[in-house]
């Protein structure tokens, strides 16, 4: 949880919507996603990815301020008791103008320290035993880093990121930065969604130079325990590589792909947006895969295509 405290009323004086609840105002402490709603969230809902699941889920929680659209209105129900629930048109924008607000509105003049070899460090940053800061290394506010922990020159660690035991983070390499979640308005303007998420990388797993590993949206991109991810690697917003896997150089992850464990994925490789790999999974160089695979798969090719290792 963020522990924004931010009233719901107020966003629907600033952005409009009809309120279709019985409850017309909630403390929003954090953002929640309708797969995993949480009480006092916000939390949205479009109608093309409803799932019927949902309606359980949503009536679990309390207190929370859900934007939904017209399709979904019918399956409210008690949903409509227990919280704030607005009306909108295009819930994607709604949300991400009102999350854009709540974020301007945490804006206040915390400040940063200079340590000793030009290490700058923000608020509320939490450290274990035995971490190695080198030079002109930035670390955000709100940052948790476990034990024996090395962040190399010219790296930086944004907000919400977690680093566990024995992590190495490679010279000038970006953990935590804002990713590409856009939603244009009604006029064509491109809206960005704010990234709130993080970064949860577990122990002993190194990155290299000049990567950069983006915040989640909602929830932490993921990066399991004993990993390798190599230089010039680009890991998008709400990815999730499971334990053992290694990335090589200049490999690309596209937003909420998904690499199961002890995957290895070669050179200049390209993962498209939202696809999913299972164990033991191999990608072959320059390989740009567009749809899912399972188990003790290789791939290679453009479209990736399976082969068999000689």
């Amino acid at each position: 949880m963020h522990n924004w405290r931010y009233q719901s009323k107020d966003i629907l004086d600033s952005f409009g919507g009809q309120c279709v609840s019985a409850i017309n105002n909630v403390n929003i402490y954090s953002v929640s996603t309708v797969s995993e709603p949480k009480n006092n969230c916000m939390i949205f809902v479009t109608s093309d990815k409803w799932k019927e699941e949902y309606k359980e889920k949503l009536g679990s929680v309390n207190n929370s301020f859900i934007i939904i659209e017209k399709a979904i209105m019918d399956n409210m129900g008690l949903i409509l008791e227990n919280n704030h629930v607005v009306l909108v048109e295009n819930s994607r924008l709604y949300f991400a103008k009102a999350l854009g607000e709540i974020v301007k509105s945490r804006k206040t003049n915390r400040q940063y320290k200079v340590l000793n070899n030009f290490v700058i460090m923000g608020e509320n940053v939490k450290i274990g035993n035995g971490c190695t800061f080198e030079p002109f290394t930035f670390i955000d506010h709100d940052v948790i880093i476990k034990n024996n922990v090395t962040i190399k020159t010219g790296a930086k660690i944004r907000q919400y990121t977690k680093l566990g035991n024995n992590v190495v983070i490679g010279e000038n390499s970006v953990i935590g930065a804002q990713g590409f979640g856009i939603e244009k308005d009604l006029d064509g303007r491109p809206i960005r969604i704010p990234h709130v998420g993080g970064v949860c990388i577990e122990d002993n797993v190194e990155v290299g130079a000049l990567t950069s590993i983006v915040a989640g949206t909602i929830v932490p991109t993921h990066i399991a325990q004993n990993c390798f991810i190599d230089d010039l690697n680009h890991i998008a917003h709400n990815c999730i590589i499971d334990e053992g896997t290694l990335t090589t150089g200049c490999v690309q992850l596209g937003g909420s792909a998904h690499i199961g464990k002890n995957g290895y994925i070669a050179p200049n490789a390209t993962i498209r947006t939202g696809v999913s790999l299972g164990n033991d999974s191999f990608v072959g160089q320059a390989s740009s895969v567009q749809k899912d695979f399972g188990d003790n798969i290789n791939l290679v090719g453009n479209p990736a295509r399976t082969f068999n290792k000689k």
